[in-house]
């Protein structure tokens, strides 16, 4: 996961997050797959990721399912390595989204992270600096510079 970034390029002066999961080929008639297929579903629809107190058990609450059975179809059904990887590519896309609406004119960086769902700027800087490469500060400034550019 260590290339797992968020790219971020310079297309038509604008910036462009690609923040697509990748494809896995997994069976939608297994019970994996479908679990999988519903965690997605529930993460995109209901953004419960957001709560900064969202676990596992929640997840398989939520889903009516057992936590073994969810943290199975992470592991086998998505690249993320587990639930904390799953909830946190999440959050950065959230927190990638609002920097790039320049919604940090009107909300500091803690109250845009703590929207996406983290709770300790230390956390969120190193996960921020895993998936982009840049520290939040860095990327706001690059933000900022495409947008005079356009």
């Amino acid at each position: 996961m260590a290339d797992d970034y968020i790219d971020i390029t310079d297309i038509d002066n604008s910036f462009h997050f690609n923040t697509e999961k990748k494809s896995y080929n997994y069976k939608t008639d297994d019970k994996y797959g479908l679990l999988y297929k519903e965690i997605i579903e529930l993460m995109e629809t209901k953004k419960p990721f957001q709560n900064t107190n969202y676990n596992l058990h929640l997840l398989a609450r939520d889903l009516g399912s057992n936590e073994t059975y969810v943290s199975r179809a992470i592991n086998n059904c998505s690249e993320y390595e587990n639930f904390k990887a799953l909830i946190n590519f999440y959050r950065i896309t959230q927190v990638v989204q609002e920097f790039e609406n320049q919604n940090y004119k009107t909300s500091s960086i803690k109250e845009i992270h703590t929207r996406a769902g983290f709770s300790y700027q230390a956390t969120f800087n190193s996960i921020f600096k895993k998936h982009t490469n840049l520290t939040p500060s860095e990327y706001i400034d690059k933000v900022k510079a495409m947008h005079k550019i356009g």
